[in-house]
């Protein structure tokens, strides 16, 4: 094996165990003990993770093709009172 293919096998399984914890460390938000959301806000975060994945696959295509943002999460409009929603 290659020394190139060699790394890219190491740091791939090291990514990929990193990525998968981070990922099930989000389903754990999904706790409605410990935390409230909002259905916008979940569908942020399945957006925010499909368009990376998707990002990501195109790289391994096109090997020039970037894509990088920091995710962030649209404010909260708060309503007036008077107004339900």
């Amino acid at each position: 094996m290659s020394p190139k293919r060699k790394k890219f096998r190491q740091l791939a399984e090291k990514r990929v165990d990193r990525t998968l914890a981070a990922i099930r460390s989000i389903g754990s938000l999904s706790n409605a003990d410990i935390y409230e959301w909002e259905q916008q806000e979940i569908d942020q975060i399945m957006n925010a993770i499909r368009e990376a994945l998707a990002v990501t696959e195109m790289r391994f295509d096109n090997p020039v093709a970037r894509g990088s943002h920091r995710f962030k999460l649209t404010p909260e409009i708060e309503l007036p009172d008077d107004i339900s929603p």
